[in-house]
């Protein structure tokens, strides 16, 4: 049920915004001052899913963000690889195409820095 409501309110970000960007991957903890939990990586997934279905892959972007020395791989975080290593692999898994990872991967986050209009 969160992953619906997720995907819902995205949906309705993206249908205002140029671009929603995922960035938390591999971040799946309860925030205590704000009385909520962080999406896990599989409602991140479905969501993503849903949005792509719905015609909204070319205004995704995918990437890592790492905020704190406990989340590098080398003091036992999942690292900047999780994205590509583990992530990408799910996404197909749950029916993207890899045309629609390179999408947001690579060919939106091109369009949005080099600032062209859509």
């Amino acid at each position: 049920m969160v992953t619906i409501k997720i995907a819902i309110i995205h949906r309705g970000t993206l249908m205002r915004a140029d671009t929603f960007h995922y960035y938390t991957f591999g971040r799946d903890f309860y925030f205590v001052s704000r009385g909520a939990q962080h999406p896990s990586d599989a409602e991140r997934v479905d969501a993503i899913v849903r949005l792509a279905d719905a015609g909204l892959s070319d205004q995704i972007t995918l990437s890592q963000d790492n905020a704190a020395k406990t989340e590098l791989a080398t003091y036992g975080g999942r690292g900047y690889h999780h994205v590509l290593v583990e992530s990408v692999p799910r996404l197909i898994r749950a029916g993207l195409t890899q045309g629609d990872v390179d999408m947001m991967l690579v060919d939106t986050p091109a369009r949005v820095l080099s600032l062209r209009p859509t």
